[in-house]
């Protein structure tokens, strides 16, 4: 009876280990295609990944891309098939974030700095016009 329990136990042991790794994929490259977004802390974390062709059957979806450690370094947002606002982000050696750009349409660029502690330093707004 024990011999079974024990069997049943790395058996289920084994199945959550595979189902959490599911679940932790580490996206690199890119484009990645998703649903939606989790949060509102930047940067964004993106959720419910997408194929291509589903994304475009979607009225409004997200464009990730990595770097090689699996970091965002950019999230873009389309609605309508319509850019919407793109996010650019840059990390500290330490991996925390230091500065993010966000762009809406053409004319608009926001910047936000951050120190070592991810807190934010500097906010501006700059025209590219």
């Amino acid at each position: 009876m024990k011999t079974k329990l024990v069997i049943v136990t790395i058996f289920l042991i084994s199945l959550l280990s595979v189902t959490c790794q599911k679940h932790e994929k580490v996206y690199k490259g890119g484009p990645y295609f998703f649903d939606l977004f989790v949060g509102y802390g930047k940067p964004f974390v993106p959720a419910k990944e997408l194929s291509y062709a589903q994304s475009q059957n979607m009225d409004a979806y997200f464009m990730a891309y990595y770097d090689e450690q699996g970091r965002i370094i950019a999230f873009v947002k389309y609605l309508y098939k319509t850019f919407e606002f793109c996010d650019l982000y840059y990390y500290q050696q330490s991996g925390g974030l230091e500065r993010v750009e966000t762009y809406k349409s053409e004319r608009e660029k926001y910047i936000f700095i951050y120190d070592s502690n991810g807190k934010r330093i500097i906010s501006e707004t700059r025209s590219l016009w």
